[in-house]
């Protein structure tokens, strides 16, 4: 699918952080979906939250990617607490 500056971009998801929104855009790019990111802030250089969007035709598979890609508190919590492996 080719996408022109004219296509339709819709927010995917509001992160508190650039950085964390970049991380989510990493999930995406890795699968060749086109992603763009929006800082906003009432002062620049001071960082209130930022957006990810994407093409509106590929949302539907950019949920799905962000949705295989979240971790769960209590898969964390067992992942930590698991033995580790002696040297």
């Amino acid at each position: 699918m080719s996408l022109t500056p004219s296509d339709d971009w819709q927010p995917l998801e509001t992160f508190p952080t650039y950085l964390a929104a970049e991380i989510a855009a990493g999930v995406l790019r890795a699968d060749s979906l086109p992603v763009r990111i929006e800082s906003y802030g009432v002062v620049p250089g001071l960082e209130q939250g930022s957006r990810l969007l994407v093409p509106a035709a590929l949302m539907h598979r950019a949920r799905w990617l962000t949705a295989q890609a979240r971790v769960s508190d209590s898969e964390l919590d067992r992942l930590a607490l698991e033995a580790s492996p002696e040297p």
